[in-house]
């Protein structure tokens, strides 16, 4: 397998490992441009525990959530000195618009504004989560990173409740999508932060066997 096949690896919640290619490059979450969020944790959990623990918990949470998870995503890039575990959104609708009215259009602005109009325009979330390849002092750095999202870093944009679903119990709390990734990141915090208290599980100890006259086994076979 080359470095670059070796680049990603998508793990699916009810499907078997398997590999991706470029059609879903590491640009695609603009992984370069992440922020971390609150302080680091460190555990002694192996990446690749952490790896499955982290989709575990996130499938058992997405009902409380209101967010089903599409895909697990992980950067294994071995030139660099962090694994990032990307958990991917399935896509819930926003209506896109401009903070003040002389911000500068996208070069799609007429389709979004058209999207609006017909329901919202289909926006995923993506969770992203650190693990340091090198242990200090017996534990991996863990670091919880800023979701990200279309124009997630724009100032002048904004994905705000869609036409029809002020209803919905999704947007009551989660009213705009910058809202929506502040929520998100304060839920999945505390389960990175719980990391800090794993410790590998203990090696049972195995009783010899003794043996007395006549081959009588006492204690164990």
């Amino acid at each position: 397998m080359t470095k670059k096949a070796r680049f990603l690896y998508l793990f699916l919640f009810i499907a078997p490992i398997s590999m991706i290619g470029n059609g879903f490059a590491a640009t695609d979450v603009l992984i370069k441009e992440r922020k971390p969020y609150g302080k680091t944790v460190r555990t002694r959990m192996p990446p690749q525990i952490m790896i499955d623990h982290v989709q575990s918990e996130f499938r058992a949470s997405g009902k409380k959530w209101q967010t089903d998870w599409q895909t697990f995503v992980v950067e294994d890039d071995p030139s660099k000195d962090e694994y990032l575990i990307i958990a991917r959104s399935v896509p819930k609708l926003w209506a896109f618009g401009l903070v003040e009215k002389d911000c500068p259009k996208p070069e799609n602005y007429e389709q979004l504004s058209n999207d609006t109009h017909s329901g919202g325009t289909p926006v995923r979330l993506d969770v992203l989560i650190g693990v340091k390849r090198q242990k200090s002092w017996f534990r991996h750095t863990v670091t919880v990173y800023e979701p990200m999202y279309l124009y997630w870093k724009n100032p002048c944009y904004q994905w705000t409740l869609p036409p029809g679903k002020r209803a919905d119990s999704f947007y009551k709390d989660n009213y705009t999508m910058s809202i929506y990734a502040d929520n998100m990141k304060e839920k999945v915090f505390p389960i990175i932060k719980d990391l800090e208290n794993w410790s590998p599980p203990k090696k049972e100890k195995k009783i010899p066997a003794i043996k007395g006259p006549g081959q009588e086994t006492i204690g164990g076979a």
